[in-house]
């Protein structure tokens, strides 16, 4: 950066005057700086979609052990209450599944750690577990002709579509 002055006598240039300082670290140092806070941004982004993904995926499985906890407690058939406990039982290990999944996908992204194959078979048989999903799946509802990158993923995918509909009343899932 650089100014001068010019220095007049009788209406002419007699003399320059100036200054003349080199800012060029400056600027980097901004440039870096406007990076640094661009991706700070774009982190926090992603931590507030994270974190809203993450409340959600652990409402609907908390809701639901509500209920069916409620339903135990009120049962009088003996039969009925062991179905219901069993769907308890069901309920806890997919919220244990879903927060080892938000686990496994902070470990992942904060470890940067390239995707792995997995056995698509598996992923199919786990989300197919759900009996909805499983029913729907029967009916043709669920194509299953993709790969997907993570099993958690795969059941956010189908179980989302499924959960706000009955499994008659869907379409077709086609994640891209």
């Amino acid at each position: 950066m650089s100014r001068a002055e010019p220095m007049l006598e009788s209406g002419q240039i007699r003399r320059w005057f100036g200054t003349c300082i080199d800012i060029h670290h400056e600027v980097e140092a901004r440039e870096q700086l406007e990076g640094y806070n661009q991706e700070l941004i774009r982190i926090n982004q992603v931590l507030d979609n994270f974190v809203y993904m993450a409340a959600h995926d652990l409402k609907s499985p908390v809701s639901n052990l509500r209920t069916l906890l409620q339903m135990v407690s009120t049962e009088k058939d003996a039969t009925r209450r062991q179905e219901l406990q069993k769907m308890v039982e069901y309920s806890a290990e997919r919220l244990d599944s879903t927060i080892n999944g938000l686990v496994e996908v902070i470990s992942v992204e904060s470890s940067q750690l390239p995707a792995q194959k997995i056995s698509f078979d598996k992923v199919m048989h786990n989300v197919l577990a759900d009996p909805s999903l499983m029913h729907a799946y029967q009916k043709g509802n669920i194509r299953a002709d993709f790969t997907p990158d993570s099993q958690y993923r795969l059941y956010r995918i189908v179980s989302g579509e499924y959960s706000a509909k009955s499994a008659d009343q869907c379409g077709q899932v086609r994640p891209s």
